[in-house]
């Protein structure tokens, strides 16, 4: 082989500058004694490798590629990324500790350089309950999971009645309480009727029914007087359609942006009663009404058929659509009312999109359901009281969940004859709370294993979540308590 300038170089490099160096500092004979030519070449052959393989090692490493031993490959590196509540939580992935980075700059942490493979996470906080997932690395990737929420082992709670409360109803002004024997209080004052027909968490006004059926109307701002919505229908009925009988009111309504408007269901139709002017006029019209659909800004009626008729409140403009269904059980809509969903009386779901106009069948066998607040999951119930989550839409987050997917949700002690009910927490937004014959269980709407579910509070006879969670429990007690 013949010497090129950097052959040259290298053998100059060597003999003038390393090996003078390594001469005093050694005895050995190579170096203390005349070197051929050969010798050179072998040693500056031998330290031209090196370099060679450590720069394509460095090189690597940068690329974030590693020799995988365990398979003997080269792969690339990945990462888990790690989001917690409370924030600064311990993490430990296959039992090695990782410092938390939550803090003022980063919301979460991420470990890095990780070796294609699945991981055993564990991530625990002191009085908190540990969670624990299998998370899987995949070559050049980071996993993730965002939405871990810690459940404290016990909460404190905060006490509202001791006893004698058999139900409980929110108003803008505070809670309405139904004692024992069916007494309506409300701040210690008695309230007209016997049962609370229509309420919302975001008006003072609400609307109960007497023993003898009459509607009333209290504003809790105001409670020397209440309206008798009964008599005030029937009148303006006969006076405004000129008839002589009236139809039999089967639901009321608050309206959801103007507080003197009532909407009034009855077996012909839809009415807004405005009590301020006195008017009554008709804002959907059809027969055989059985139920109110309220979004933000319409109201709609549906018939057992799967016909709706509604009014955007907002623009009075009408809207008429059809289900394909003859037996409607129950429909729930998005609060923006572009989508609807109906479950018929032999347990089939139905999916209706107003933008397409098209319906199709979401699932069979289902007794409940409950639309997620990000609307693209539904929390389903089966006939059997098997509990899934149904993705309406392809999901991208922590993992990639098709469109269309089912994944079952496992708890303890449900029996066929199990009472249950389902609430998505609104803040996190991959947990549910689920109530199976009075015991509160919490658990997350994710695929990999191991599922964190926690059974929180037992004993409860009703539950609502408004900021805090409000539990009526079997002894009549009403406590808070801050999740």
């Amino acid at each position: 082989m013949e010497y090129g300038k950097w052959n040259i170089y290298g053998e100059w490099i060597i003999t003038k500058l390393l090996f003078p160096a390594l001469r005093k500092r050694t005895k050995c004979a190579i170096f203390n004694s005349a070197m051929t030519l050969r010798t050179r070449k072998s040693i500056y052959y031998l330290f031209f490798i090196l370099f060679f393989v450590v720069g394509a090692y460095l090189l690597m490493v940068t690329q974030g590629l590693v020799f995988d031993w365990a398979k003997f490959r080269v792969v690339k590196t990945g990462g888990i990324y790690l989001r917690t509540t409370p924030p600064n939580a311990s993490i430990l992935i296959n039992k090695k500790p990782y410092q938390s980075e939550s803090g003022l700059l980063s919301r979460g942490t991420f470990v890095s350089n990780l070796l294609p493979d699945t991981y055993h996470v564990e991530v625990f906080f002191p009085g908190y309950r540990d969670w624990q997932k299998d998370i899987t690395v995949e070559n050049g990737l980071v996993a993730s999971a965002s939405q871990i929420k810690l459940w404290k082992e016990n909460y404190p709670e905060t006490e509202i009645a001791s006893s004698s409360i058999k139900d409980f109803f929110f108003t803008n002004k505070g809670l309405i309480l139904q004692m024992d024997d069916g007494e309506l209080n409300f701040n210690g004052t008695t309230l007209k009727g016997t049962s609370i027909v229509a309420n919302s968490p975001d008006s003072a006004e609400t609307v109960t029914e007497d023993a003898k059926g009459n509607y009333l109307l209290t504003d809790l701002g105001n409670l020397k007087s209440s309206l008798n919505v009964t008599s005030l229908f029937t009148s303006l009925y006969k006076r405004t359609f000129t008839a002589t009988s009236t139809p039999e009111i089967v639901g009321i309504a608050l309206h959801p942006f103007n507080t003197s408007k009532l909407l009034i269901a009855t077996d012909n139709g839809v009415y807004l009663l405005d009590v301020k002017k006195v008017q009554l006029e008709q804002n959907v019209a059809l027969p055989l009404t059985n139920r109110l659909i309220m979004t933000d800004n319409e109201v709609f009626a549906a018939d057992a058929k799967g016909n709706f008729s509604g009014t955007n409140l907002l623009l009075s403009t009408s809207v008429y659509f059809s289900v394909a269904t003859t037996s409607v059980a129950n429909v729930k809509a998005n609060p923006s009312g572009t989508k609807f969903f109906v479950l018929e009386k032999s347990g089939t779901l139905f999916g209706y999109d107003r933008g397409t106009g098209t319906s199709t069948i979401i699932a069979q066998k289902i007794k409940d359901f409950s639309l997620g607040p990000d609307e693209k999951r539904l929390a389903l119930i089966g006939n059997d009281n098997t509990i899934k989550i149904y993705y309406l839409t392809e999901t991208i987050g922590d993992l990639r969940i098709p469109q269309g997917s089912s994944i079952p949700i496992v708890i303890p002690n449900i029996l066929k004859n199990s009472n249950i009910t389902l609430t998505w927490l609104p803040d996190t937004l991959n947990y549910l709370l689920i109530s199976v014959n009075g015991d509160i269980f919490t658990t997350e709407a994710d695929p990999r294993t191991p599922e964190n579910s926690y059974l929180l509070f037992s004993h409860i006879k009703k539950y609502e979540l408004d900021g805090a969670l409000y539990l009526l429990k079997n002894d009549g007690s009403l406590v808070t308590v801050i999740l």
